[in-house]
């Protein structure tokens, strides 16, 4: 049986690669890893085709680096290939490149639109044409006894590999090495049970389905059917995978126990283009590592371009004025004419170096303001009594207060003469809190675009 502990040093080699991603394009990371002097051995073991590609610029920067990088690759393949900072090491297969030609294509040819009952035992065919591809290179490495010898004796610090084929996860266990898995996603939920990962089927739309995360009953009914065949669906597909791990193991052993060792998930994605759904820690989300590196804009970008646009702030008073006039600020400095709405009563609201204030007159006093925030105060930082007189007279405070809140929207709605004044600059968006909307009202009454900074919003009936 063989250990998976791993030294103190491996692990954190496996550590520093999972946050390293996250700054691949820092000069500064970049001269601070090359001084520190330490440099490690890592194993690369790539799954051909598209998932190459982040995989080769992981294995680039990390020779770049100065860390020994070793990439173990089939003889025929469709993308793999050397690299400027890393080595190779080439293993014979059984198979030629017109047999993988032919796989390519059939891929190809599944990809065409079909209906939903067909495109499940269609998928599925090609998969398990795939895998048994996929387990053919995948036994010409783990039984190359010469090949897996040389790679116990280099004493790696760790694996990059992908786990929808699991071969760098077989021998990463095997070698008792930590893990680094870079994926997109895995079938049958592999990813989530492997990290028990919250993966509920009323929320995240399984595989197939092509729902979104805001579901009608009837697509969460299918979703939840899918899931139920998702089991099936990995036995049929990784059961010769299974098979494999065991033999070259020499004892049972399940795909989903192998890549539980798994140290860091390297994620290709993040919630800008992905539905929104549970993580664990030690997934990191490394979006874009595909995309092509550009040239970065000036910080006097905007200066530059010689374009300038009209914004108008409508705040809220209070603590969420901060983070409003930081950006009023900014965008005054760049340029930009800023002109904020402030009423003549506020209790943090003011001028600023960068932008325009625009006041206009309110139904209250400074004196009333003052005693409606001071009894608001008191009540957040002392109770009344017993709990039901304490939900009564905070929920009777947070209505006076908002009816203060409301009195200044009106004040604003009704000044004519600033409406007007408003509606001339064509203002190109309004910056406002939506928590109270007399900014958002303002922006649909004018039909500009309305930029929003908030923490959060009660939920409305």
């Amino acid at each position: 049986m063989f250990r998976h502990e791993g030294s103190k040093m491996r692990w954190t080699f496996a550590a520093f690669m999972g946050h390293f991603i996250l700054a691949v394009a820092s000069l500064e990371e970049t001269t601070r890893s090359g001084a520190s002097g330490w440099t490690g051995k890592l194993l690369v073991v790539p799954m051909d085709g598209s998932h190459w590609t982040g995989v080769k610029a992981v294995a680039e920067e990390m020779g770049r680096r100065g860390h020994q990088v070793l990439v173990v690759i089939p003889e025929v393949s469709v993308r793999l290939g050397p690299g400027k900072h890393f080595t190779t090491r080439t293993f014979p297969v059984p198979y030629g490149q017109e047999e993988l030609d032919e796989l390519q294509a059939r891929n190809a040819e599944a990809s065409r639109k079909l209906p939903f009952l067909e495109r499940i035992p269609t998928r599925i065919s090609n998969m398990k044409r795939f895998v048994k591809f996929q387990t053919t290179t995948a036994e010409s490495l783990l039984f190359n006894q010469e090949l897996v010898d040389y790679l116990r004796k280099q004493n790696f610090d760790a694996v990059l590999t992908s786990p929808a084929v699991p071969t760098g996860a077989i021998l990463a266990y095997n070698l008792s090495l930590p893990a680094v898995y870079m994926l997109r996603g895995l079938p049958c939920r592999l990813d989530s049970i492997a990290t028990a990962c919250p993966d509920p089927p009323s929320y995240v739309p399984r595989f197939f389905t092509k729902s979104t995360d805001r579901m009608s009953f009837g697509e969460r009914v299918v979703n939840v059917l899918v899931s139920c065949l998702e089991p099936v669906l990995c036995k049929l597909s990784y059961w010769t995978v299974e098979n494999m791990a065991s033999r070259f193991l020499q004892r049972d052993v399940s795909l989903a126990d192998i890549l539980r060792t798994g140290a860091i998930w390297l994620m290709r994605f993040d919630f800008t283009l992905e539905f929104p759904k549970p993580l664990m820690p030690n997934m990191v989300l490394v979006a874009g590592i595909n995309c092509g590196v550009k040239n970065p804009l000036t910080k006097n970008h905007d200066e530059k371009s010689g374009w300038t646009g009209k914004l108008l702030v409508v705040p809220m008073d209070g603590s969420h004025w901060t983070g409003v006039k930081a950006v009023a600020e900014e965008m005054g400095r760049k340029g930009h004419m800023v002109i904020v709405l402030i009423p003549e009563v506020s209790m943090r609201l003011g001028p600023g170096k960068h932008y325009i204030t625009k006041m206009f007159p309110v139904s209250y006093s400074r004196d009333f303001f003052d005693q409606v925030m001071a009894d608001y105060s008191n009540l957040v930082t002392t109770s009344p009594g017993s709990l039901l007189e304490t939900v009564v007279s905070k929920v009777d405070q947070v209505k006076k207060l908002f009816k203060v809140f409301a009195s200044t929207g009106e004040s604003l709605f009704k000044n004519q003469e600033l409406i007007d004044f408003i509606r001339e600059q064509n203002f190109d968006a309004v910056l406002t809190d939506p928590v109270l909307p007399i900014g958002a009202v303002l922006a649909y009454n004018l039909s500009v675009p309305a930029v929003y900074m908030l923490r959060g919003m009660p939920v409305w009936s």
